[in-house]
């Protein structure tokens, strides 16, 4: 386990000083382990936080039941089972909400006059990440997404670009 802890921990650092440095098919591995990894530390954190919390309340008041005091180890083995789950999950819904990106329309009445037309299409898109991940392929994806909306006016919010754009 330390070893690929290892492995995960120093790809997010290569990923975050190697990029330029490494060839592309190298940095076309590391970088969504170095990312993933990000991702699944922040998690484990929250996890880790939110059992320290619940320790600490124990720790004055004693609402845990005799069956957790009594089987402390077994406990722990099951929480750390549920933490790596649950990020698990988390991940997994994460990158499935990544791959298909969701439209929402919403219509807003606005009284100023906008020229000759009586209604104005705006797309918005944010959180599209250009790097070593979100590639040409992908990009051309969301291109014919946003273009088969047949907006007047598309507006980019945020987080467009991740890092390097030379891949």
């Amino acid at each position: 386990y330390s070893i690929i802890f290892i492995i995960f921990c120093l790809s997010f650092l290569a990923m975050m000083f190697g990029e330029g440095i490494f060839p592309d098919s190298v940095t076309a591995v590391i970088y969504p382990i170095g990312s993933t990894w990000l991702a699944a530390r922040l998690y484990f954190i929250i996890f880790a936080l939110f059992f320290d919390i619940i320790r600490i309340i124990n720790h004055f008041t004693h609402f845990y039941p005799a069956i957790i005091v009594e089987n402390y180890a077994k406990v722990k083995l099951i929480v750390l089972g549920i933490s790596i789950i649950g990020v698990g999950i988390t991940l997994a819904i994460g990158y499935a909400r990544f791959s298909n990106p969701v439209v929402t329309e919403l219509e807003i009445a606005v009284s100023k006059k906008v020229g000759a037309k009586k209604e104005l299409h705006i797309v918005m898109a944010s959180d599209v990440h250009l790097s070593h991940t979100i590639r040409n392929k992908r990009v051309k994806q969301y291109v014919d997404q946003i273009n088969s909306l047949n907006p007047d006016i598309v507006l980019f919010a945020g987080d467009i670009i991740d890092r390097d754009l030379n891949f």
